[in-house]
């Protein structure tokens, strides 16, 4: 997290209008879910880097021209969060012997991000913070 800051910055500094960051473990809690149940939150931190999403969530309101887009994997779910209008999570859920891939197209007009997931049969959980 200490180290991403950084670069970040000096991406959005230079001009960077979409940044996308990808990460093993989801930044956001919401997004840990085991058959589409939340992860408890004692044991959340061998589920989700908190931190990154803290610290993901402060530079995105500090930057609210720059949209971001968080990729990651981890949990045994596919699953969407938008934490803020301009920042995105996005979690391919996985199943032990079952590998699953996932398809991230960016609308170059729009912007906005579809999403294809490609060898999972299963629940696709949408969450948004924004909307409450």
């Amino acid at each position: 997290t200490w180290k991403l800051r950084p670069r970040l910055e000096s991406a959005i500094s230079r001009g960077a209008t979409d940044i996308i960051v990808l990460t093993h473990v989801p930044p956001f809690p919401e997004v840990c879910l085991h058959h589409g149940v939340p992860t408890a939150e004692h044991l959340i931190e061998y589920f989700s880097n908190v931190g990154l999403g803290t610290m993901l969530t402060e530079v995105a309101q500090e930057n609210r021209r720059v949209r971001f887009l968080v990729l990651s994997g981890h949990t045994h779910d596919d699953a969407y969060l938008r934490v803020l209008p301009n920042l995105r999570g996005v979690v391919q859920g996985a199943a032990y012997g079952d590998p699953a891939a996932q398809l991230v197209t960016i609308d170059p007009v729009t912007r906005e991000p579809t999403f294809s997931f490609r060898g999972r049969r299963g629940a696709w959980f949408e969450l948004d913070r924004v909307a409450g």
